[in-house]
């Protein structure tokens, strides 16, 4: 159970992981669809992701994408990012930033591919990369797919476009909104652990 009102910075850390990988299990929970950065020639790109796994014992945070997406690029070039949750109902903003790693055609993304539904593995069949240049609004599916999820069989064609992004994090930044005076702390990794502080916001 989160605690956002513990003054203890130990278990203010344990809600944060807590509410993170609630938010890679759980799609209504508000975490589970966060904004994600990436730097691109002196640019900051974002674009939101669905927040696909949480694993607190090696500080990471996963999503998968479209090994032809601009933002494959951009990590290649620049593996710094940051991620930014952000809970209306209670809140509560974390930012995350640390370093990002690509898993294509590897153990990892084969495991994710198998664990994916087969309406999620359909964003993997387009026949043109993402972000090309089209002349009216275009999925880019194949027309034999539109409004339906593929077959097993079909949808094994979309492997080779299937990549999972890990960030492995090195630092955190939470930030309680509240009318009578935010609240805000930090933790960074020391590289035996997370060291946290109390700061204003």
């Amino acid at each position: 159970m989160t605690d956002w009102q513990t003054t203890d910075l130990q278990r203010l850390k344990e809600s944060l992981w807590e509410a993170l990988y609630a938010g890679g299990q759980n799609a209504h929970s508000p975490f589970h669809t966060p904004a994600f950065a990436t730097s691109d020639n002196g640019l900051c790109r974002v674009r939101t992701v669905v927040l696909r796994e949480v694993v607190a014992a090696e500080r990471s945070l996963i999503f998968h994408t479209d090994m032809r997406s601009p933002k494959i690029a951009q990590i290649q070039e620049h593996r710094l990012v940051s991620w930014l949750f952000y809970d209306a109902e209670q809140q509560i903003q974390i930012r995350a930033e640390g370093e990002a790693f690509i898993h294509y055609d590897d153990e990892a993304a084969r495991q994710a591919w198998h664990h994916s539904l087969l309406s999620s593995r359909l964003n993997y069949l387009a026949e043109s990369a993402p972000g090309t240049i089209v002349d009216a609004p275009l999925s880019g599916l194949p027309d034999a797919l539109i409004e339906r999820s593929p077959t097993a069989e079909e949808a094994e064609a979309g492997w080779q476009h299937f990549a999972l992004v890990q960030t492995v994090i090195s630092h955190f930044d939470w930030l309680y909104l509240s009318a009578g005076g935010h609240r805000r702390a930090e933790f960074v990794w020391t590289g035996e652990g997370f060291t946290g502080h109390w700061l204003i916001s």
